[in-house]
């Protein structure tokens, strides 16, 4: 759209948008605004809605008072990949989930076997689930959730505390 553009910094951190309201020929509202974005080839960016509707209100207010200047708004950004590992009590089993991220970080193979530890998982994990789960998240698209059971545990016996294995 014409008087709108939207590009990357200098650092690849941020998507900018600037808009000059004396050169926007139609309406800007929000529905036009996600079409524009979504035309874009910086869609693996991270969108904030907030950020859009301050925008929409910059925009309206510059309209309103006939401002010529631009109007400079950040509206995204890359986001990593989020991991996140439970332990499921009752079935005795830890679980690691992975969300992947928008153009951010992939974590490596030694981030994934080294998560688990900080939750509290004992035992040695299953090392072929792992290497399956971040082929899954390299695979996947932005905020697919990938999950699987990484390790099983046994029951308590007298005198031990249940640990987890591998399953």
């Amino acid at each position: 759209m014409q008087g709108i553009a939207i590009k990357v910094d200098d650092k690849y951190t941020y998507l900018d948008m600037s808009s000059e309201p004396a050169l926007i020929e139609n309406t800007l509202d929000a529905n036009n605004l996600h079409k524009i974005i979504n035309k874009i080839p910086f869609t693996h960016f991270f969108i904030f809605d907030q950020n859009i509707l301050k925008a929409l209100s910059h925009y309206k207010t510059a309209t309103k008072s006939h401002s010529s200047t631009t109007i400079l708004d950040r509206i995204g950004e890359p986001r990593h990949t989020e991991i996140k590992c439970r332990i499921v009590e009752g079935a005795l089993c830890a679980i690691m989930s992975i969300t992947c991220g928008y153009s951010g970080k992939a974590p490596s193979f030694m981030t994934l076997k080294n998560m688990p530890k900080k939750t509290g998982i004992v035992q040695e994990l299953w090392l072929e689930r792992l290497s399956i789960l971040l082929e899954k998240m390299r695979s996947a698209a932005s905020r697919e959730i990938s999950e699987d059971v990484v390790a099983r545990g046994l029951p308590p016996q007298n005198g031990r505390s249940s640990k987890l294995k591998p399953p």
